[in-house]
């Protein structure tokens, strides 16, 4: 039985592709972790990479937020309870 086999080039990119400028802003990103951590700033290098201001919490800071959930004040969750 006959059968075709067909190759496909991807399109070249000449820099303004999504790959192209997504690799940019990453490579941005780990290039101001880079310059955080030379300056001794672990913490800002952590925001710089994942965006969020603060990823290093204090343990009263996670005993505090748990005991709020704890109360189910915390917003964004609903504690869970038994249905009988």
């Amino acid at each position: 039985m006959p059968y075709v086999e067909v190759w496909i080039d991807e399109e070249p990119c000449d820099g303004t592709c999504e790959g192209a400028t997504d690799a940019k802003r990453l490579q941005a990103k780990v290039d101001e972790a880079e310059r955080h951590l030379r300056a001794g700033d672990p913490e800002a290098a952590l925001a710089a990479l994942t965006g969020e201001p603060s990823v290093l919490k204090s343990p009263d800071w996670i005993a505090e937020r748990y005991k709020t959930w704890q109360a189910g004040k915390l917003p964004g969750f609903t504690n869970y309870t038994a249905s009988h």
